[in-house]
């Protein structure tokens, strides 16, 4: 699509009518940022949770904590329609951070990004903000041109990590001076994000509360960082250390970790279920080597149903004594579901005394 150099640009604030078109501007442009389809499903997580939370409202995730967010309209021949969308965090007082910035391609060219740029910046002077940085991916040569072009520059990570101390000395005052607390919630933020020398740094200095261990030992152990969850659990010896989180998103360092220094303690229940449904043969034989089944015969079930035939195959086959004469009705119901002839040829061949199918008495025949 050719857009004439009749069409005008603006730039306004975000209305809950252009949900829609701002949306669908979200969804292409974050889906093209890489085009390796090995790493689309990640992108595809990233989606569904921004759709979820901050896209779900957009005045209440951008301006009503004190940013804002602006979209760029191209009007021609008495049409109108949204080109690019940018946002802006309030993440102190004088300190904003520029996010989601998309054009929609049919308008690129267009200068429409420089345009948001320089309106958004231009609000953020009047409203106080006196620092703004943003985020772009180190491989895409054209943002970071595009962005030094602007005047802005690229700052290594100790940089960054000494810029956001002092960030977090400015709310420290800040909220004093509102008379309100600066309680441990801001570390758990630190965590979540998986900054920790930020997260041990805000420790220190933080008010006294009732701070949720717990809490943060689940997103530590989901991140994989096994150093943050040994700090963690130095903090407190009453700590749920969240071993399924991190088996279901495969950190086998973290789950050998938790076996090894806190069996008692480590949230497993349902560990087994977790690593049986990514797949993860390492961490199922890992965990049944140590006694700790979980709940097995869902396992079973999950891994049938995902296609992960290796992992049935040991959980059905294996000699531990929990296993012997199990009795799963429903993993070959979950493997024609999935359509995965190979899985449900070889429950039929291999299993046919551990499985009880819904089929009764009859018996499958396949064509020779």
């Amino acid at each position: 699509m050719t857009v004439e150099s009749s069409a005008s640009i603006s730039v306004r604030q975000y209305r809950p009518e252009d949900h829609a078109q701002v949306t669908k501007i979200y969804v292409e442009g974050l889906m093209a940022c890489d085009s390796d389809p090995k790493y689309r499903y990640l992108w595809e997580e990233l989606l569904r949770k921004d759709l979820t939370n901050d896209f779900s409202d957009i005045e209440a995730s951008h301006m009503t904590p004190g940013g804002n967010f602006l979209v760029a309209v191209v009007k021609k021949n008495g049409s109108s329609r949204i080109a690019g969308i940018i946002g802006l965090l309030r993440e102190s007082e004088d300190v904003g951070q520029i996010r989601r910035v998309y054009v929609d391609p049919n308008f690129q060219r267009m200068s429409i990004g420089r345009k948001m740029i320089a309106e958004l910046e231009i609000w953020a002077k009047k409203n106080g903000i006196k620092h703004i940085f943003l985020t772009t991916n180190a491989n895409k040569e054209k943002a970071k041109t595009f962005y030094s072009a602007l005047g802005y520059t690229k700052v290594d990570e100790g940089q960054m990590l000494r810029t956001m101390r002092q960030w977090a000395t400015t709310m420290f005052s800040v909220t004093h001076r509102k008379d309100t607390e600066w309680d441990y919630s801001v570390v758990w933020h630190a965590i979540k994000g998986n900054h920790f020398a930020l997260a041990q740094w805000l420790f220190e200095r933080v008010i006294p509360s009732n701070p949720s261990f717990n809490r943060w030992a689940a997103f530590a152990a989901g991140n994989g960082n096994l150093d943050m969850i040994k700090w963690i659990s130095s903090l407190s010896e009453e700590i749920d250390l969240h071993g399924a989180i991190a088996c279901l998103n495969g950190h086998i360092a973290v789950v050998e970790w938790v076996i090894c220094h806190h069996p008692k303690l480590a949230h497993i229940r349902h560990a087994d279920y977790d690593a049986a449904k990514k797949g993860r043969l390492d961490i199922v034989k890992l965990l049944h080597s140590n006694n700790i089944d979980g709940c097995t015969r869902t396992a079973i079930q999950i891994a049938a149903a995902r296609g992960h035939l290796d992992v049935a195959k040991w959980m059905l086959l294996c000699k531990h004594k929990k296993l012997a004469g199990i009795r799963t009705r429903r993993t070959m119901d979950f493997a024609a579901e999935s359509g995965d002839l190979e899985m449900v040829k070889w429950l039929h061949e291999h299993a046919q005394d551990l499985l009880n199918c819904r089929y009764g008495q009859s018996r499958i025949q396949w064509p020779s």
